[in-house]
Order: structure tokens, then sequence, then C-alpha cells
């Protein structure tokens, strides 16, 4: 470790630092607005005060502090890249079921009867490959009185969507995944599977887009 600590020349980890610094500061602003502008001004500010603040004789270390430090940002950005594309996408909030209403682009859960269809719809954030989906059916309010058909057997939907035009068959809060490709405007429709006379509301339980 000493004969390492030597061979560094004076100055060197405190100039890594700045450049890592600013580097890391850099790669940062790429993603917000107006950040690359920013960012390249802002290496080259610090490339040259490094450069004419050091003297002649220890330019060398500089360059190599300035190339390590942009190795190790450029290789943190491409991993950040690859997760914020990769990642796994909770939608749960995003899926909107029901027709639009009345002004406004929100849906709303519908009531239900036997074979009757309501669309639904999501506006994905990121393209992903894949939607991990499962639905809540309940009882609508204005079935109180009557029969409870939220845990007859016979209570599901079916689920087609666009990519997967085979109707999915599914139980209260049970999953399926559906490639969707990579389609950011994802839609489709519900149709309910109950006996005659039940009304039922159907909600999104979980919606999750991965790769």
């Amino acid at each position: 470790m000493a004969k390492i600590r030597e061979s560094i020349p004076k100055g060197f980890i405190w100039t890594f630092l700045i450049f890592l610094c600013a580097f890391g500061f850099a790669a940062w602003l790429f993603f917000v607005q107006d950040g690359p502008e920013i960012a390249t001004i802002l290496s080259l500010v610090v490339g040259v005060i490094a450069l004419i603040a050091n003297p002649t004789n220890s330019r060398t270390s500089v360059w190599v502090a300035l190339a390590s430090a942009l190795v190790l940002v450029a290789l943190g950005t491409l991993g950040y890249v690859s997760y914020e594309h990769n990642r796994s996408l909770n939608v749960t909030h995003s899926v909107k079921i029901g027709e639009p209403t009345s002004g406004t682009d929100e849906r709303v859960t519908s009531e239900l009867l036997k074979d009757q269809s309501t669309p639904v719809s999501l506006i994905a954030p990121q393209p992903r490959r894949e939607l991990t989906i499962s639905f809540g059916i309940t009882n609508a309010p204005s079935s109180n009185g009557m029969q409870d058909c939220r845990t007859d057997p016979e209570t599901g939907i079916e689920l087609t969507l666009d990519s997967q035009p085979s109707p999915i068959k599914l139980d209260s809060h049970e999953k399926t995944t559906i490639a969707v490709h990579g389609a950011l405007d994802i839609r489709g429709v519900i149709t309910m599977r109950a006996n005659k006379g039940c009304r039922m509301q159907v909600y999104v339980d979980s919606a999750e887009l991965h790769n």
C-alpha cells in the first residue's frame, strides 16, 4: 500500500475527486431539461481550470484523473440508463376501466351484468414487453339486499387485449401476464362472467409493466 501511495502523484486524489463530482453532476444534468448544454459547459470549464491551475510537470496526472473519473461516471451512467429502461413499472393507478365520464379523461368502474363488456386502457409511461395484471370483482352498490355473487365460483371476467386477441379467463385477484410488445397505448375489453341477475363492479387490483 505504501508503494502504491508513493507512486500516486501529489494532488491526484483531489483532482480525481473534483473531476468525479463534476462529471457526476454533469451526467445527472443530462436527465433534466436543458441539462445537456449545462453539463457540456461545466465539464469543459472544470477541465480547463484543472489544467491551468496545475504546473506542467503534473498535467499528466490531471489527464489520468480526468480519464479515470470520466470512465467511472460513464459506467455509472450506463448502469443507471440500463436500470431505468428495464425496471418494473407499477401502473396500477394508470389502468382505466369503463367509459369516459363527461368532460374528463378519467374512467369509472361501471356496473356489469352477465356478458356485459367495458373497455380497459393503459397509457404506459415507458415501453415494456409484458404486463402482469389482476382485477378485483365485487358486488355493485345497487345489488344491496340481493344475492351475493362475489364468492360465486361462476363469477369472473374475460380479458381481451389488442395484443392478445384470445380471451383470458380470470377470477377475482387472479394475476395474468400478457405480452404487450413495448406498446405505449394498451387497450382491450373486459367481459363479465356471472350468473343471471348478478350486478358486479370490477376494479384494478394490481398492474405492473416489465421486461
